[in-house]
């Protein structure tokens, strides 16, 4: 009798390992995309210089979990879904490839400049909300700010709202990236205009 109940503990024990490790093996990963880039992209060192700083996001969004609005006040992290990379790389990866594809006759750049080479743009980004709400929409809200080689300084707000299911998060992703893409898209009509 033993024997049988140690077999039965056993495969309990086997059943209940397998079903932890398949819960842990259903944890979605997700980055952000960029536009399509045309293949034929050309800049030569003489095109204009567009740096962009590293990418700033609110503290609450600084983590690997999704974060869900529950109301104005309470919100709640994703634990099964999660960001493949950091939040502020992604948006500065995908900003920068977004900008490229935007100005394709100037040199986009989210890498660091030594001090001697001075950037025609300068471009920060600082990204407030992003997260999906109760009314089934996607809250993105940033501040970004433009300096010129000349002096000139352009600051703005901005906003990006659309509609999501709040638990479809492959929706929600593509939505964000689809808001990055309107930023970025309002940040290069600023250059062109300076």
């Amino acid at each position: 009798m033993n024997r049988v109940l140690n077999i039965i503990l056993i495969v309990f024990l086997g059943i209940q390992s397998g079903c932890f490790r398949a819960n842990k093996s259903e944890d979605q990963l997700y980055m952000l995309r960029s536009e399509t880039i045309p293949a034929n992209l050309i800049v030569s060192d003489g095109d204009p210089l567009l740096v962009l700083s590293p990418v700033k996001v609110a503290s609450y969004l600084d983590r690997p979990q999704m974060v869900v609005a529950l109301s104005e006040q309470e919100f709640r992290l994703s634990e099964s879904h999660r960001w493949a990379d950091r939040l502020d790389v992604n948006i500065g990866r995908v900003s920068t490839q977004n900008l490229s594809h935007l100005l394709p006759k100037m040199r986009v750049s989210n890498q660091p400049v030594s001090r001697d080479i001075r950037p025609d743009y300068q471009v920060s980004i600082v990204v407030e909300d992003m997260h999906s709400g109760p009314k089934d929409e996607l809250i993105f809200e940033a501040s970004w700010m433009l300096r010129t080689s000349s002096g000139k300084i352009v600051n703005r707000r901005f906003s990006c709202k659309l509609p999501v299911m709040q638990e479809d998060f492959s929706v929600v992703v593509e939505a964000e990236s689809q808001c990055v893409y309107r930023l970025n898209k309002e940040i290069a009509s600023a250059v062109v205009n300076h």
